[in-house]
């Protein structure tokens, strides 16, 4: 059977060639979420940090308080106990706050949800002003379709 030769041959082969996998691709779909969100990027690896120094600071305090209780005697202050116990409170009560905005808990307080979202609009922007610049003779092509088609589920499925 003879082969059509229209104008999207070429453009069909070409889509049919796949990129064999790389690390190289992994480094810049990295490279592109830190480009796209330094500022997040940078609170949310901020504020996890902060929580992971907070926890020893948190279990130090907790060893003095029951220490000084454990010594405590009649004739000493209970102003450095006291002080104590509300520097754990506040540390802990910030500590928690932060492990609910980075942790997994309630979907409306998390920046991670938050980042996502905004991730998934820019994603969208993007795809829609590539598919624009499009040459119309690439839809007439099954396999470009169903490339388009795939990355459509993957992108629009939410995060």
């Amino acid at each position: 059977m003879p082969m059509h030769n229209d104008r999207t041959t070429k453009i069909e082969e070409v889509i049919k060639k796949e990129n064999s996998p790389k690390i190289s691709y992994i480094v810049r779909l990295w490279s592109y979420v830190f480009t796209n969100a330094k500022l997040m990027c940078l609170i949310f690896m901020g504020l996890t940090i902060i929580l992971s120094l907070l926890r020893p600071l948190l279990a130090f305090i907790w060893g003095n308080y029951v220490d000084k209780a454990n010594n405590f005697s009649s004739g000493d202050s209970i102003i450095p106990l006291i002080a104590l116990i509300l520097a754990y409170w506040l540390i802990g009560f910030v500590a928690n706050l932060i492990d609910r905005y980075t942790k997994i808990q309630e979907q409306i307080e998390r920046l991670d949800v938050v980042q996502a979202n905004r991730f998934q609009e820019l994603i969208n922007s993007k795809m829609y002003k590539k598919i624009s610049e499009l040459n119309p003779e690439f839809f007439e092509i099954p396999a470009f379709n169903d490339t388009m088609k795939r990355v459509f589920d993957f992108t629009l499925d939410g995060w």
